[in-house]
C-alpha cells in the first residue's frame, strides 16, 4: 500500500495534537482552540500545495474558507457563536460559488442553505469527542459515497485534525 495518500491526515494530526499539547502545556487556551484548525489547515494545505484559490475553484476553495473561519475560535463563548453564524453563511456563500448578483444569488441559494445548515450542525459542542465523532460521520459518508476527487482524502485530515485536537484536551 502507498502511504502517500495518508500524508495530509498524518500531518493534520501530529500539527493538531502538537499545537494542542503545547497550549495546555503553556496554559494558553487560546492555541488549545486553533489546534484543530491549525492541524486542518496544515493537512489541507499539503493536500493541495496551495493556501488560497477562487471561490471558483472546487475543493481547493477549502483551504482559504478554513484561514478565514479560523479565527472564530479565539472569541470569547458569547462572540464566537454569533460568529460561527456568520461564519456558517460565509462557509454556504462561498462553498456555493461566491455569488455576487442578485440573480446568482437565487439561483445558489439552495447550495449556501444546505452548507450553512450542515456547517451550524458540524460546529463543535462541549467536550472533546463531538468534533471528532462528527468527522468520523463524515469521513465515512464520503468513503460509502465514493464520489470522484478528493473528497476522502479531505475527509481524513479533517477526522485527523479533529482527533488530535481532542487528544490534546476540550
Amino acid at each position: 500500500m502507498d502511504p502517500t495518500p495518508l500524508l495530509p491526515a498524518a500531518l493534520a494530526f501530529a500539527a493538531a495534537l502538537g499545537i494542542g499539547l503545547a497550549g495546555a502545556t503553556l496554559r494558553r487556551p487560546w492555541l488549545v482552540a486553533l489546534a484543530g484548525g491549525g492541524g486542518l489547515l496544515l493537512g489541507w494545505w499539503w493536500l493541495f500545495g496551495s493556501w488560497v484559490a477562487s471561490p471558483r475553484q472546487l475543493p481547493e476553495r477549502l483551504p482559504a474558507l478554513a484561514l478565514m473561519l479560523l479565527p472564530i475560535a479565539l472569541l470569547p463563548a458569547r462572540r464566537a457563536a454569533i460568529a460561527a453564524t456568520l461564519g456558517a453563511l460565509l462557509t454556504g456563500w462561498w462553498m456555493a460559488g461566491a455569488p455576487r448578483t442578485g440573480a446568482d444569488l437565487l439561483a445558489a441559494l439552495p447550495v449556501l442553505a444546505a452548507v450553512a445548515a450542515g456547517v451550524g450542525l458540524a460546529l463543535p459542542r462541549r467536550g472533546r469527542w463531538p468534533l471528532p465523532l462528527a468527522a468520523a460521520a463524515l469521513l465515512a459518508g464520503l468513503a460509502l459515497a465514493a464520489l470522484p476527487g478528493p473528497g476522502v482524502l479531505l475527509g481524513m485530515a479533517l477526522a485527523a485534525a479533529a482527533l488530535g485536537a481532542g487528544l490534546a484536551g476540550p
